[in-house]
């Protein structure tokens, strides 16, 4: 737009080639070159190309804040996606644990039904509770590899 206040110069050159005749053969011929220069030298706009200049500026000044915005949404992004990350680790440690104490509490509970001091109910329960445990356990582990994943994609290591 700043490039308005400047002068311009234009040229042109136009070649015409034309012939008559009433035969087959070329007998009135003729050849023509115009060439032509413009110039034009802006006196007087009425503001015009000043508040072009300025409307410009401003479209570049939004243009860089949303592309701060942007840069700044990455950012938040993929500190979310740490987060993420580190909170399915931490959701792994636990489901670990409980999936330990689960797998004891079965097998105290088989213990204790095979000698008769425990009922098939009490051990259909430790049953459950175990496969709840280890379902949890590979929950958790999906969960971390989905957010693995994410986070790869967020930072582009993953194509």
């Amino acid at each position: 737009q700043w490039s308005d206040h400047l002068p311009s110069l234009s040229a042109s050159f136009t070649y015409q080639y034309s012939a008559l005749s009433d035969e087959f053969k070329f007998e009135r011929e003729n050849n023509y070159l115009i060439a032509g220069l413009n110039l034009n030298i802006p006196i007087f706009s009425g503001g015009m190309t000043s508040a072009n200049v300025q409307q410009a500026q401003i479209e570049v000044d939004q243009t860089n804040l949303k592309l701060s915005q942007f840069e700044n949404d990455i950012y938040v992004e993929i500190d979310n996606l740490k987060l993420k990350l580190d909170e399915a680790e931490k959701r792994i440690t636990s489901a670990e644990s409980a999936l330990k104490t689960a797998e004891k509490a079965f097998k105290i509970s088989e213990i204790t039904f095979e000698n008769g001091l425990s009922t098939q109910l009490e051990l259909k329960d430790a049953r459950v509770g175990y496969d709840k445990a280890k379902l949890n356990y590979y929950a958790a582990i999906y969960e971390h590899l989905e957010a693995y994943f994410d986070w790869e994609l967020a930072v582009g290591i993953m194509k």
